[in-house]
């Protein structure tokens, strides 16, 4: 009898195991796929388009910025016309089509002339310039006389 006991008390307390790892697995998704459903469209299409099957950790808006956390990944902040502002790779490299798309023609031929195309970790875009960070320096792009300069993290 204690040995029967004992079979059905290791089965109720597998399966309320199971349950309770599925229950909170289903939580996660729920609240991952409810931060993404609450970001203005046009963010949804740039973190889908770059970001494809990574889940959004976080999202805020404060003072007209939008900041996002990608579980695992990257974070990524959007000006209140949903433009992007900043791309950090948080370790990683940033996605080549982003670089492609995201970037003027000069910058991208740039990064391809100098092997760097898989190389950048973070962007950041204003109305004067296009700032990269890569693994051993920083370029700088300048829109209004598309120049390029670079320095050495080193030299900081």
């Amino acid at each position: 009898m204690a040995d029967s006991f004992y079979r059905i008390f290791r089965f109720t307390s597998l399966y309320i195991c199971i349950c309770a790892t599925l229950l909170a697995a289903s939580f996660t998704s729920c609240s991952d796929s409810e931060h993404f459903d609450e970001l203005p469209g046009a963010i949804q299409k740039f973190v889908a388009l770059y970001y494809p099957e990574i889940a959004v950790s976080s999202y805020s808006f404060n003072n007209g910025i939008y900041s996002i956390v990608l579980r695992n990944s990257a974070t990524m902040t959007f000006n209140s016309s949903y433009q992007w502002i900043t791309v950090n790779g948080r370790g990683s490299t940033l996605p080549e089509i982003f670089i492609y798309d995201r970037l003027p023609e000069t910058l991208y031929e740039y990064l391809q002339t100098t092997s760097n195309i898989n190389e950048v970790y973070s962007a950041t875009h204003n109305s004067a310039t296009y700032t990269l960070d890569l693994l051993d320096y920083t370029v700088v792009y300048d829109i209004k006389t598309a120049t390029i300069t670079y320095s050495s993290r080193n030299s900081r």
